[in-house]
This record gives structure tokens, C-alpha cells and sequence, in this order.
């Protein structure tokens, strides 16, 4: 197969996981991220009202929203969309005359490189969605909370670890994908990699929160 034939392969799985990666993921993000802000604003409300804990309250929202739902619910978005979208595209790309090592070496590249691309801007996305909620709620409710950099900083470390297992994860999923045949086993293969993205997302987090926190 010539090569303008692969790079029209390749140009159009990428456009079409960077596509369904915004749409789906930026939905996703954004309304995860809203609602775990207003969530926290409402159980800070809560205590400061009940205990008047203010330092205490403050400093545990902010790790467990900014240092740990934010990253760990992007991390699980995109281990859900990563399988759906691979099988999606692997349906797209058999459409071609390519061969069959061609056609993986399309679709891994493609995949991962649209994940790369999109994991930043969803991140961004989610933080700054929770942010702006967090501030325009806490304003409002009469307190302000503000975040630090170390808070931010971790949140960027955290999703680069887990971006990095996920991507590992992409090379096994795909391969898979190309030694099996019928609908029923792929969409079998499909949840399958949902289920072991989720729990490595999970297990690398509770690593992570091993690590850092304080014996």
C-alpha cells in the first residue's frame, strides 16, 4: 500500500478520536467537574456552619477535590471512551486496503496521540471549570477558598502518571483487538478493557496517595 493511502488512514483516525475525545470527553469533564465542585462547595458550607473549622475544612477540600476527584474522575472518563472509541475506529480503519500490521500501527498511533493531545485540555478544562464554580459558590455563600499552587501541581503530576499507564494499556487493547474476530468478542474485549482501565486508574491513584501522604 503506498504511503499517501497510510496517511490518509492515519489523518483520518486521528481527526476522528480527537473529535469524539473533545465532544464526549469535554461533556463528561465539564459536568463531573460542576457538580464535584458544587458538591464540595455545599460540604464546606456545611461544616464551617456546624464546627466553624474553617482551616481544617478548607485544607481537606482541597485535596480531595483539586488533588483527587479532579484527576482521578479525568482518568476513569478516559478509560471508559478509550475502548469505545478504539473499536470505533478499528471498524473505520478495516474499511481500507491497508494491511493488517499497517492498520494497527494506524490506529495505536492515532489513539495515543490523540489522548496525548486532548488529556492537557480536558485537565485544564476540568480545573478551571471547578475553579470559577468553586469561587462564583464560595462567594456567594459568603467564605473564600483559595488554591494553591502545590494543589495544581499535584493535579498535573497525578494525571501524567495515570495518562502514561492508560497509554500502556492502549498497546494491549489495540494489539488484542487485531488476533480476535466477530462483533461479539470485540465488544467482549471492549468492556473487558473498560474494567482493567478502571481498576489500573484506581490502583495507581491509591499508589500515588500511599506515597505522598504522611506515616
Amino acid at each position: 500500500m503506498s504511503q499517501p493511502d497510510m496517511e490518509f488512514w492515519y489523518s483520518k483516525s486521528r481527526q476522528f478520536h480527537l473529535l469524539w475525545f473533545s465532544f464526549l470527553g469535554g461533556m463528561m469533564v465539564l459536568g463531573f467537574s460542576f457538580h464535584s465542585a458544587r458538591d464540595f462547595v455545599g460540604q464546606v458550607s456545611s461544616q464551617l456552619s456546624k464546627y466553624g473549622a474553617e482551616a481544617f475544612t478548607i485544607d481537606l477540600a482541597q485535596v480531595a477535590l483539586v488533588r483527587e476527584s479532579i484527576p482521578v474522575g479525568l482518568g476513569l472518563i478516559l478509560a471508559f471512551l478509550s475502548p469505545l472509541l478504539s473499536i470505533c475506529a478499528y471498524y473505520m480503519i478495516r474499511r481500507s486496503e491497508l494491511s493488517t500490521l499497517d492498520q494497527r500501527n494506524i490506529l495505536s498511533r492515532s489513539h495515543i496521540k490523540a489522548i496525548m493531545v486532548i488529556t492537557p485540555i480536558l485537565l485544564f478544562g476540568a480545573l478551571a471549570t471547578a475553579l470559577i464554580t468553586v469561587y462564583c459558590e464560595s462567594v456567594y455563600k459568603k467564605f473564600y477558598i483559595l488554591f494553591n499552587i502545590y494543589d495544581l501541581t499535584h493535579a498535573i503530576f497525578k494525571v501524567l502518571l495515570l495518562e502514561l499507564v492508560l497509554l500502556g494499556l492502549v498497546f494491549l487493547e489495540i494489539k488484542i483487538l487485531y488476533k480476535i474476530k466477530g462483533l461479539l468478542k470485540l465488544i467482549a474485549v471492549c468492556f473487558l478493557s473498560i474494567h482493567i482501565n478502571t481498576y489500573a486508574i484506581i490502583a495507581v491513584d491509591y499508589g500515588i496517595v500511599h506515597l505522598v501522604t504522611p506515616r
